[in-house]
């Protein structure tokens, strides 16, 4: 039984993270927090990741865009997946009358939202060991004068940070404020 609950949990954080940062690809997303003066560009750059051409970047820019659209597809693979597991940990441990582990809940909330502010805190050594390890064909740096840099100009990946960590932020007092609203308790055997 403690493996379901351990499975509810770490696929709930999963389903977290995949769906937020899932957001940050939307038209609407750019539409509410993105100025752009090039927001056409931007729409085609997104209907990229949903099977459209993009006619305006050169070559290593859309070898790059293909790493991301390969990324992005299994990010929502595993969003997806996430939230299959949580839904059925949920209905086994209800039909089993019992309940999720609250503190590991809290826990790894917790360990969540300390990683997003060191992450923000050294974003630059973030930024570039994230895209060393996820694209390590070399083909995410390009001059000042790239295409992508111009629309996607390193502030705005911070800018799309913040907004990732004020996100899971807030989840994550959702949570706690239903977990409190419901008498639910964190202590040792009384969850």
């Amino acid at each position: 039984m403690r493996i379901i609950k351990v499975l509810a949990t770490i696929s709930l954080v999963c389903f977290l993270i995949t769906f937020d940062i899932t957001i940050f690809f939307s038209k609407t997303y750019f539409q509410l927090f993105w100025e752009q003066k090039d927001l056409n560009k931007v729409f085609q750059i997104i209907d990229f990741f949903k099977g459209s051409n993009v006619s305006f970047l050169n070559g290593s820019e859309m070898s790059h865009l293909m790493d991301v659209k390969r990324i992005l597809n299994f990010l929502i693979s595993l969003r997806d997946v996430s939230l299959a597991c949580f839904v059925f940990s949920l209905a086994f441990l209800h039909v089993n009358k019992e309940k999720i582990e609250l503190r590991f809940v809290f826990f790894s909330l917790l360990v969540l939202n300390v990683f997003c502010l060191c992450f923000a805190f050294f974003f630059e050594n973030f930024f570039i060991v994230f895209h060393k390890v996820l694209f390590p064909k070399g083909n995410w740096e390009f001059p000042a004068s790239s295409e992508l840099i111009r629309l996607f100009p390193k502030d705005f990946w911070f800018t799309v940070f913040i907004h990732f960590i004020v996100l899971i932020f807030l989840e994550t007092v959702v949570i706690l404020v239903m977990i409190k609203c419901r008498g639910w308790d964190l202590n040792p055997g009384t969850d």
